[in-house]
């Protein structure tokens, strides 16, 4: 889940973050990705899909959501990063009450919480990922803001996480 609050003093001008999140094979190439773009709401297996796009950030609780079937998952899918990226001139740094986290989705219990921050240029946010290691499933946090000028895709940009 992802959330954050808009600035009730600049409601024109508030950020609008969007969550994503990339899936890997095993020999790290990438299999697919799901955002809150309506054509990839939802991936070729139907395992993974986006709740939709909140450009506003208000509101309690989760205002985007990636759910996450892991049982239904293709077996070629070992790997599933998940990411923050700013759809606005803002910065990181410009985000109120910005946070992220893994819940498990029959109990709503954090696995992991994060809070989404940055210093400076960042404009995206590489929050956590997924692995597969002989049917069993782990997750590692990691936490970088980063600045999408140096990504030129999110495949390749996130594929150095998978390490």
């Amino acid at each position: 889940g992802l959330s954050w609050d808009a600035d009730p003093t600049k409601i024109d001008d508030s950020p609008d973050l969007d969550l994503t999140c990339v899936m890997f094979d095993a020999e790290g190439e990438y299999y697919d990705a799901v955002s809150s773009e309506a054509e990839r709401a939802i991936d070729e297996s139907r395992a993974v899909y986006h709740s939709g796009d909140d450009t506003t950030g208000q509101g309690e609780g989760d205002d985007e959501a990636i759910y996450v079937e892991l049982v239904n998952l293709p077996d070629e899918v070992t790997d599933v990063v998940f990411l923050v990226e700013m759809k606005t001139s803002h910065s990181l740094s410009q985000v109120r009450n910005g946070s992220s986290r893994i819940a498990d989705s029959m109990t709503d219990i954090n696995q992991l919480s994060t809070k989404i921050s940055g210093t400076g240029l960042e404009n995206a946010y590489i929050f956590a990922r997924l692995t597969k290691k002989d049917d069993v499933w782990m997750l590692h946090n990691i936490s970088d803001p980063v600045d999408t000028a140096t990504i030129s895709d999110w495949a390749e940009g996130t594929k150095v996480y998978l390490t």
